[in-house]
């Protein structure tokens, strides 16, 4: 009874559900949470997630708004209503205006400014779903590109090029991905990485997740070396670095927010 008085442990319960792609559950907690603490702006955040979920898209950017007024000066939060897009279009003009909000959200945040110290939790999106819309990204991928540089200049960290293969005359190529498991990429992926002439190559494989299953199993099993890089993007920068590669592969870039950062 006091837990569910409590708006964290709410709003924790609502993003489980969410996980579990119980959207309606998942909304109802973040509602009765905000019922009780009406600011509360990761209620507020993960309420509008869930709405541009469950396809209430206009809904979602009323949410945002809300979030925003709370707390104008959080820029994660903005960066949250500029990227956010249906998942699934009703008609070519639900491709065509959230594009263009897109565009106009990220080039008004690249010229107001604001910062961010950790993207991936503060602002945590990628436009994914810009994909799914059968048109030209690359302007803006770019302009998306563009503005994560400006909130955040970190982002531009470039550790030293090894210059050379391994001790062995090995090509040291390192993969990277959250989706090494059952899923679409690892199934994409498994064959490369077992096919490649080990006498030539030494595969190290990069996981941002701990997923496990015969898949993750089958993809670790042909690799030279496996790391489980830290949730934090100095750390992992730096693990990575360490390894001095001569290539590091993205099978996956949109995908999953942390290996976008990366």
């Amino acid at each position: 009874t006091v837990a569910l008085d409590n708006p964290k442990v709410l709003t924790n319960l609502g993003d489980a559900l969410q996980h579990l792609e119980r959207i309606e559950e998942a909304e109802t907690c973040f509602r009765r949470a905000l019922e009780l603490q009406p600011d509360y702006i990761r209620a507020l955040c993960a309420l509008a997630h869930a709405q541009v979920s469950a396809g209430f898209f206009q809904d979602a950017l009323s949410t945002y708004d809300k979030a925003i007024s709370c707390d104008p000066q959080n820029t994660g939060i903005k960066v949250k209503r500029a990227l956010a897009l249906p998942i699934i279009p009703a008609s070519l003009e639900d491709i065509e205006q959230p594009r263009a909000h897109v565009m106009e959200s990220v080039e008004d945040l690249i010229a107001t400014g604001g910062s961010l110290k950790e993207p991936d939790g503060e602002a945590g999106i990628t436009g994914f779903y810009l994909a799914y819309h059968n048109a030209n990204d690359v302007p803006l991928t770019r302009k998306i590109a563009e503005m994560y540089l400006k909130l955040c200049p970190s982002l531009d960290w470039q550790g030293k090029l090894s210059g050379s293969q391994s001790p062995d005359g090995k090509y040291r190529i390192g993969f990277i991905s959250y989706h090494f498991y059952d899923h679409t990429i690892g199934k994409l992926c498994r064959g490369l990485f077992e096919h490649l002439d080990s006498e030539k190559f030494e595969v190290v494989i990069f996981r941002t997740s701990r997923k496990s299953d015969h898949m993750s199993e089958a993809i670790e099993s042909v690799a030279a070396k496996v790391v489980t890089l830290p949730q934090n993007l100095e750390s992992a920068r730096a693990v990575i670095a360490d390894e001095a590669l001569d290539l590091l592969y993205y099978p996956d870039i949109g995908m999953d927010t942390f290996t976008y950062f990366l």
